[in-house]
């Protein structure tokens, strides 16, 4: 009978800390309080129980937490494979896209100017060398210059530019891309005056952008980074700096 008892003291005594109950002894019929089985692996172990409760829920929430990002990890590789997947160029494939734009172009190291718009058209035929990889090559007239902070006269430098590039696909339609452009000078004026004696005949800038394809249509955004000083004279390295956004139509051949 005192083992039954025993057994189902013990029991409660589980119960009531995993409760977070109070200890308390029971009053039996004929029992002193002196003769009422104490739990005695309360003491001893209530404190590491509760250390041991409360280590499993940091356990768990952290293992919960990690199961969460390596979902996340797993939706983020299959969403990167299947883009990679998708990136494909057209290995062999020739093609040829007449293009228009906008060039939004300035000079370098010049006081008291400003950013001016220009016209950008040509046209420019790409060849698919690998999978993912393209090169382009094409020919751009290319209105540039800059505009003066006081008055409405400008510099208009027109150029015949030869803008030669890697194209690299990172996804179907998108591509990024990077190369040189060669580039030579037409007219130069300012204002009304011809300035053209006055500039270097060839100017060379390295071409950085992305395109998008869709349905044969290409939009372009590039930046074209100046190099070579456009005066011949004078200690300042005005050099051509130019943002030209173009929409194209690819003709595939």
């Amino acid at each position: 009978m005192l083992f039954i008892y025993s057994s189902y003291w013990r029991g409660l005594t589980a119960l009531s800390i995993l409760c977070g109950e109070a200890m308390r002894r029971p009053k039996v019929p004929g029992w002193t309080e002196k003769q009422t089985p104490t739990p005695f692996f309360v003491c001893k172990c209530n404190s590491n129980l509760t250390l041991n409760l409360l280590t499993f829920g940091v356990l768990r929430q952290a293992n919960k937490k990690f199961y969460i990002m390596k979902k996340m990890f797993l939706a983020i590789a299959a969403m990167m494979l299947s883009a990679s997947m998708n990136a494909q160029n057209e290995v062999g494939q020739f093609s040829i896209a007449p293009t228009v734009g906008l060039n939004i172009t300035s000079v370098t190291d010049w006081d008291d100017t400003k950013a001016k718009a220009g016209l950008a058209v040509g046209a420019v035929a790409e060849y698919g060398v690998a999978e993912k990889v393209g090169v382009s090559a094409g020919v751009m007239f290319s209105m540039q210059g800059c505009g003066f902070k006081d008055g409405d006269e400008k510099v208009k430098l027109n150029y015949l530019n030869i803008p030669i590039l890697a194209n690299y696909y990172v996804y179907q339609g998108l591509a990024i891309k990077a190369g040189v452009q060669p580039g030579f000078l037409l007219s130069a004026k300012e204002g009304d005056h011809d300035i053209k004696d006055n500039m270097k005949k060839f100017d060379f800038a390295i071409p950085v952008g992305a395109s998008y394809e869709y349905k044969n249509f290409v939009l372009d955004a590039r930046y074209n980074i100046g190099l070579t000083k456009g005066n011949k004279n004078g200690s300042r390295s005005n050099k051509n700096s130019v943002f030209q956004i173009t929409l194209g139509y690819k003709f595939k051949l």
